[in-house]
């Protein structure tokens, strides 16, 4: 798993802090939690676990990151209980809540595969409805059909299980990022990507409003910059995650801030 592996996104309500803080900075003594959702097996896990750190020792402010659903992140981004996340979708509702920084629009694409066998079924959103669509425990994929209680979803927790699934008649389809899961057409002729799709704007920090991280928001969008100016973002993703390009890993990215 590479992205969702970004989004993201890794089913219990809260675990224990999955790295010690760091030590405590001279002129902040705060700790200021992260919220990840993403699992041990991931290599965007162990991406993030890196980046927080080393975002801790150049800003001098102490993070502490904490394992939960996206779900429930966002919950306590909305209430103040969480400080900040990375990679995470944008929404106008969450733009309530939550400051994003460092956005990218187009980010990625919300795929769907289908039968070949049940013909150009899906050309719109409205054509999942009451269909049984595969999907994987802990991923966001976009709000609209997160939230959709008139779409069955079946949640598994191996990916390689969805195609398998769906070639058997079990599901109707299965939802994934648009290069995270491509089917092998050698291995599963049978199925095909969907004509519906939905684009994903992403941002790479966010910060809860709530948050009283909020006053080094310059501190850290400055922090960030260096670290991708100087290749440690590159080098990070290149550690866990070979050949995948996420945005704002490399210098000769331009981060827009919002």
């Amino acid at each position: 798993m590479k992205l969702a592996l970004l989004f993201w996104i890794l089913q219990i309500v809260f675990i224990a802090p999955s790295f010690a803080s760091l030590p405590l900075p001279v002129a902040d003594n705060k700790e200021y939690k992260h919220c990840t959702f993403f699992k041990e097996t991931e290599g965007i896990k162990y991406f993030v676990d890196d980046l927080i750190e080393e975002l801790s020792l150049r800003s001098k402010l102490s993070f502490v990151s904490v394992n939960a659903p996206i779900k429930r992140c966002i919950q306590m981004m909305i209430s103040g209980e969480i400080d900040f996340m990375s990679s995470i979708h944008v929404t106008a509702e969450r733009s309530n809540y939550i400051d994003f920084l460092f956005v990218t629009e187009g980010f990625s694409k919300i795929v769907f595969y289908t039968r070949k066998d049940d013909g150009d079924w899906l050309n719109d959103y409205s054509d999942l409805q009451g269909k049984t669509v595969g999907t994987n425990v802990g991923f966001s994929y976009f709000d609209k059909f997160d939230l959709d209680d008139s779409v069955k979803k079946l949640k598994v927790n191996d990916s390689k299980q969805l195609p398998k699934m769906l070639a058997a008649g079990r599901l109707d389809a299965y939802v994934t990022y648009d290069g995270l899961m491509d089917v092998d057409e050698n291995v599963y002729p049978e199925l095909t990507k969907a004509s519906y799709l939905y684009d994903v704007t992403m941002s790479f920090l966010a910060i809860s409003k709530q948050s009283p991280l909020q006053p080094h928001r310059p501190l850290l969008v400055d922090t960030i910059k260096g670290i991708i100016g100087d290749g440690t973002m590159e080098k990070l993703s290149n550690k866990y995650m070979p050949g995948f390009k996420l945005p704002f890993t490399s210098k000769d990215d331009e981060a827009v801030i919002q």
